[in-house]
């Protein structure tokens, strides 16, 4: 038999406050926040200002609101994230001086990917991506990748590619055009530890350059070879 708990509805309107903050590409006025919740001002005033003073929210000097780094600060000291960083920052930054290019990881997070590490390359030209950033399984390679190894949820109208789920359950890399930026080739590959448990996924965003082209079969060779030894030291 399953035991009611009771609400706090308090808690539930602040949680779910800075949930769609979250949602939110640009600072927010609090009338937006009201509109957007469809509440009446009074009922998020105060959410927000008490969300604003321990350091959730952060006011801009024109008055709106936009969430501050603090979220991602207390999910990113979970022990099991701090563990995987620590394992796989020496590999990535290996990686970048390797090649040049980017290279980030990110780890399950119910219907998305959340990208808990970024290293830039270390050409004239890199990519860099937000830490903390989401990424859905349809629009991504970490997401499609993730959602091949079973560890995401997707949407019950998104199909994983076959060539995508076969290199996810063989352990291989992929490589593909990216679906966020014309120009740029991802490649990818599942994370395992050793007794094969999904821990996140490994992407490169390799920016095309007009002087030099991008052998996608020697990144994922490299690729291939920075996962093992990530997982070899998880």
């Amino acid at each position: 038999m399953k035991r009611s708990v009771a609400r706090v509805p308090a808690l539930e309107r602040g949680l779910e406050l800075l949930d769609w903050m979250a949602s939110q590409d640009e600072p927010v006025t609090l009338t937006q926040v009201a509109r957007g919740m469809g509440l009446g001002i009074p009922e998020v005033q105060r959410p927000v200002a008490c969300l604003e003073e321990i350091g959730y929210l952060r006011r801009l000097a024109s008055g709106s609101y936009e969430l501050s780094g603090k979220l991602f600060a207390l999910a990113s000291h979970q022990s099991r994230l701090v563990r995987l960083r620590r394992a796989a920052e020496p590999a990535l930054m290996e990686f970048a001086r390797q090649t040049g290019h980017s290279m980030h990881l990110s780890v399950p997070d119910g219907d998305a990917a959340l990208m808990i590490l970024d290293v830039p390359g270390e050409g004239l030209v890199r990519l860099s991506l937000r830490p903390g950033a989401r990424f859905e399984p349809q629009s991504t390679l970490s997401g499609n990748l993730l959602a091949a190894a079973g560890a995401i949820v997707c949407p019950a109208r998104f199909k994983v590619p076959a060539s995508l789920q076969k290199a996810a359950n063989a352990g291989r890399a992929v490589s593909q055009e990216s679906q966020q930026a014309e120009g740029v080739i991802d490649v990818g590959i599942v994370l395992r530890n050793p007794e094969g448990r999904v821990l996140g996924a490994l992407t490169c965003s390799a920016i095309r350059s007009k002087s030099e082209k991008i052998r996608s079969s020697g990144l994922c060779a490299i690729v291939q070879k920075t996962a093992l030894k990530i997982s070899a030291s998880y």
